[in-house]
């Protein structure tokens, strides 16, 4: 069986969509009363739209991404699942993704990659990256995490020939300032880039990511895929 495991904090705009997307038979939402930074928050409906789409949510007291995947995959073993789908909720997947790492997982590696496409400030912006080497999405749930992202013993991820969309810096403005209080890196963020460089952006701008910016060089407007539009439809 195949199973996900998705970290979630005040995400009623976009859990509902992520889990929908993700074709695998046991979806594990994760959620805390913390935030990365180790601030409390007040919750939102994402449990509620994660149980109404047939997840299973686990609540832990915790400021750790990683002890929240953790915590889903020792679930997921146990129910008898061998690989997980990682997919935070502002992650969505195309049908053609899903299915291309689905194929790959036969293969037997630890863990599987792909290229994350990240929107910015409109859901149709894509930012250019020029970090990108790729984004752990699948693991075998007998493997854990010991930072953020990264599996304990540094296994060989396997990259495979697929994208999803990460829609980070494509929310609200009142969620995007949220994120850059709360988040892993809130300590990194320059200072007045929300008013300077997110507020009035266009396209045009190069340079733009909030903690180093020449990660995000240039920006273009896309078409997202067909399944994604339309479950963006009723977030907008």
């Amino acid at each position: 069986m195949l199973g996900s495991v998705t970290n979630c904090w005040k995400e009623e705009d976009w859990i509902g969509g992520c889990l929908d997307l993700l074709d695998v038979d046991i979806k594990v939402v994760v959620m805390s009363d913390l935030t990365y930074s180790g601030a409390k928050y007040d919750p939102d409906k994402s449990e509620q739209i994660a149980k109404e789409k047939g997840a299973r949510v686990l609540k832990l007291n915790t400021d750790s991404q990683e002890i929240m995947r953790n915590a889903a995959l020792e679930f997921l073993q146990k129910e008898g699942c061998e690989y997980a789908i990682i997919a935070d909720a502002d992650e969505w997947w195309t049908k053609r993704a899903m299915e291309t790492v689905k194929k790959a997982i036969g293969s037997g590696k630890p863990g599987y990659k792909v290229k994350m496409r990240t929107m910015f400030r409109r859901p149709d912006w894509e930012a250019i990256s020029t970090v990108d080497g790729g984004t752990l999405v699948a693991v075998r749930t007998d493997l854990r995490f010991f930072h953020r992202r990264a599996l304990d013993g540094d296994p060989h991820i396997e990259p495979v020939d697929a994208e999803i969309f990460h829609f980070s810096y494509a929310k609200k403005p009142e969620q995007i300032r949220r994120k850059l209080l709360n988040f892993s890196h809130a300590d990194e963020v320059i200072p007045g880039w929300f008013e300077n460089v997110f507020l009035p952006f266009e396209p045009k701008r190069r340079d733009f990511h909030p903690t180093v910016p020449t990660s995000f060089r240039e920006c273009r407007t896309i078409n997202l895929p067909k399944e994604i539009c339309e479950k963006l439809q009723p977030a907008s």
